[in-house]
């Protein structure tokens, strides 16, 4: 009888209502009364992925970054299983905005994009990733960024330009010729930026001379 009675109290609207409604609120204590209330509907439905989409921001506002992350991965995951990929891309956006720090979700992001075809998206979503880490120890995470980013776009001039430069940086640099060499040059400005590139990254008197041949001759 104690069990019904405890299975009768449980209220899923009343229960979203006020944590929809504490959810509003600019305090601590009020996200605080959110994510108890989400969180005691999780107990009975722990995979909806709304109820995630909902929990995370509440948790990275609370400086929770853990639990968020957890709840934007399974909000995505299970988006992704039921065939809803462009929710999951909405949630995997939030994620960078409110994690940016986070390179997986940078990453799936840019992979849900390709997934659904956009590769000018999912290169342009690695390339404002790689802005978000500038700090002398990212050097690693930009690498791993641009790489992805050029192995979907092996053309895109931009992309070759700073990974070669990042591949020099970590001391890669016959890996950072090999991905010049792949650019295109078929216009003046590009072989000149591409050129350049080559010199800064690997110095040497026949490199110098293609150089300047490209300042002067365009080729």
């Amino acid at each position: 009888m104690g069990l019904l009675a405890r299975t009768r109290q449980y209220d899923r609207r009343r229960l979203l209502d006020g944590a929809a409604k504490a959810s509003r609120g600019h305090s601590r204590r009020k996200r605080r009364r959110a994510i108890a209330l989400y969180r005691e509907v999780l107990e009975r439905e722990p995979h909806d992925p709304d109820l995630h989409r909902k929990l995370a921001p509440l948790h990275a506002l609370n400086g929770d970054a853990a639990a968020a992350s957890a709840s934007y991965r399974t909000a995505i995951e299970t988006f992704v299983e039921r065939g809803f990929p462009d929710r999951a891309i909405g949630v995997a956006r939030d994620a960078v905005e409110r994690l940016p720090r986070n390179v997986e979700f940078w990453s799936e992001l840019a992979r849900l994009e390709l997934e659904r075809g956009r590769k000018v998206d999912a290169v342009e979503i690695l390339r404002e990733a790689r802005r978000v880490f500038r700090k002398r120890r990212d050097r690693k995470t930009v690498a791993a960024l641009l790489t992805a980013a050029w192995k979907i776009d092996p053309q895109h001039l931009e992309v070759g330009l700073e990974l070669a430069l990042q591949l020099r940086r970590s001391r890669r640099r016959a890996r950072a010729l090999e991905v010049l060499a792949s650019l295109p040059v078929d216009t003046r400005r590009s072989v000149r930026r591409v050129r350049g590139r080559e010199l800064r990254v690997a110095p040497s008197l026949p490199r110098t001379g293609r150089y300047l041949r490209a300042l002067l001759l365009g080729r």
